[in-house]
């Protein structure tokens, strides 16, 4: 099996972005159990050891993407507190949105993040 071994996700109310609310909006955007727990187990493979959260910069460096201005915004977009990490349903969120957006859908996003008059 290796050193990983692949868990799903289980709801841990007293983990910050582990409880109810993950499962709430899974069912609001139609994720499957299996769907969660594919990112659960993404989720966990990033994170630090020991830890509900994953840094940003740990985390483009683990999927060897260049960090830019420009995907630092679009994951600040889903950090809650602005501490530079994403908990469980942060995560979750962000990636779910990055990977159904369109063409259309990533002009509106970029709008949004520099629409200074709004």
């Amino acid at each position: 099996m290796g050193i990983f071994q692949s868990k799903g996700f289980i709801r841990k109310d007293d983990i910050d972005g582990q409880g109810r609310d993950v499962l709430l909006y899974a069912k609001m955007i139609n994720l499957k159990n299996n769907e969660i727990d594919r990112f659960f187990n993404d989720f966990s493979y990033f994170k630090e050891f020991e830890s509900n959260v994953i840094d940003l910069h740990c985390l483009l460096k683990k999927l060897r993407v260049q960090e830019t201005s420009m995907l630092m915004l679009f994951l600040l977009l889903f950090d809650k507190n602005k501490y530079g990490t994403l908990n469980f349903q942060e995560y979750m969120i962000s990636i779910w949105n990055f990977l159904t957006l369109d063409d259309e859908g990533i002009a509106m996003l970029l709008f949004t993040i520099f629409d200074t008059d709004g």
